[in-house]
């Protein structure tokens, strides 16, 4: 669990500092976007190296993929209702991961430590 908070950290760093950069030049969203896309290439690769101590392939980026697909969604949607609700620009990714991580924890701890079926 500790691993996975030091991973996330980093990720969440990354995502921040990349919305922020970007949202200067671009809409909030897309720099949102980007961000979360520019942070699940790293995540990915802390999580198999450093977090679960797997290694890297198609199989486990395809179901990280997918466990990330629906904790995207969730953060996007939960993005643009904090924006409605006239949340800060600068505090909604904080808000949007208060509620999001845990969610996303399962996800990742699945996905990657999914057994493969015996031969």
């Amino acid at each position: 669990m500790i691993r996975f908070g030091m991973t996330g950290a980093a990720a969440v760093a990354v995502h921040y500092g990349v919305y922020l950069l970007l949202a200067r030049w671009t809409g909030l969203t897309a720099a949102y976007i980007v961000g979360y896309g520019v942070s699940f290439v790293c995540n990915f690769f802390l999580s198999c190296f450093f977090t679960f101590r797997v290694a890297p392939g198609w199989r486990g980026m395809a179901r990280f993929m997918l466990s990330h697909l629906a904790n995207f969604l969730v953060q996007f949607l939960l993005f643009r209702v904090f924006l409605h609700l006239g949340v800060p620009d600068r505090l909604i990714p904080f808000c949007v991961l208060a509620i999001a991580v845990p969610l996303n924890f399962l996800l990742v701890r699945r996905a990657l430590s999914a057994r493969r079926p015996s031969a």
